[in-house]
């Protein structure tokens, strides 16, 4: 029982159960509130089974990275990997299935109603998140933009089971996308100042180690103006305005300072605040 427990909040720590739970958050409320407007309770089964088929997408990519980073994760940072060690001969068919899941659930909706723009998303992900893990994740910057992507491709499956809402998958008018994308990109940016040290060991190519420390400020304190500034001329809401001016300030100290884990947090917290603020917009 003992070994069941351990193994069970390994494999929930694999598939980063409390990044999943934020997708399903966002995507169930985005879809919750296009139903709402499309007047059709039959959109409920449909926004389950793409939630559910992205969920195990997700949590492949997860696995897939974990076991890639295998060697990375228990000799520089120290990581446990209980789950993936215990299962090391069926690992990869264990990814593989969740992929095929997944990718059946959303072929299914697809061919059903047909909507191949879904499948069509769902397929391009995949593609993605298998070169991320193989290959882009060791590349600056390139990595970090396919990380917001694959986030921002998770919101747009949403709005393609709605053709009425299509008109609003346009990254700069969209302040879903916008959030998404954008915020998305700080935190991998981020994270990789947290990982540098393990990253350089085996030979990735991040930005803190390509690029100084004042100039990685530089730059995050850049974005950070640029986005503000961009919120202005899009004349968005004083008040959203002025929430993330003063929040990017004091994500900016702490990356000033070099605490580098509590800018992460505060960026997973964000995306909370987010998330509750599409609810309470609703």
């Amino acid at each position: 029982m003992h070994n069941f427990i351990i193994l069970t909040r390994s494999f929930l720590a694999e598939i980063r159960i409390f990044n999943l739970l934020m997708i399903f958050s966002a995507q169930w409320i985005i879809g919750y509130s296009m139903q709402f407007e499309a007047f059709n309770q039959s959109y409920y089964s449909s926004i389950f089974i793409i939630i559910f088929g992205t969920i195990l997408i997700t949590a492949a990519g997860y696995l897939q990275n974990n076991l890639l980073d295998l060697k990375l994760d228990m000799e520089c940072k120290k990581k446990e990997r209980f789950f993936l060690l215990h299962f090391a001969k069926s690992s990869i068919k264990i990814i593989f299935l969740l992929y095929i899941i997944g990718i059946s659930l959303i072929a299914f909706y697809s061919f059903s109603i047909t909507n191949y723009s879904v499948l069509l998303i769902s397929i391009l992900s995949v593609l993605l998140l298998n070169l991320y893990n193989l290959y882009l994740k060791k590349i600056v910057f390139i990595g970090n933009i396919a990380v917001a992507l694959l986030c921002i491709f998770s919101i747009i499956i949403i709005y393609k089971i709605f053709p009425i809402h299509e008109g609003k998958i346009n990254f700069f008018q969209n302040p879903v996308l916008l959030f998404v994308g954008f915020y998305s990109y700080l935190r991998e940016f981020v994270k990789d100042f947290e990982d540098q040290k393990c990253d350089a060991q085996f030979g990735y190519k991040t930005f803190p180690i390509l690029i100084s420390e004042k100039n990685s400020f530089i730059y995050f304190a850049s974005l950070s103006f640029l986005f503000v500034t961009y919120l202005i001329f899009d004349e968005f809401k004083l008040e959203i305005i002025g929430f993330l001016a003063v929040y990017h300030i004091i994500l900016l100290y702490f990356f000033y300072n070099k605490d580098y884990s509590k800018v992460s947090v505060l960026l997973k917290i964000l995306f909370l605040i987010g998330i509750v603020f599409i609810w309470n917009a609703l």
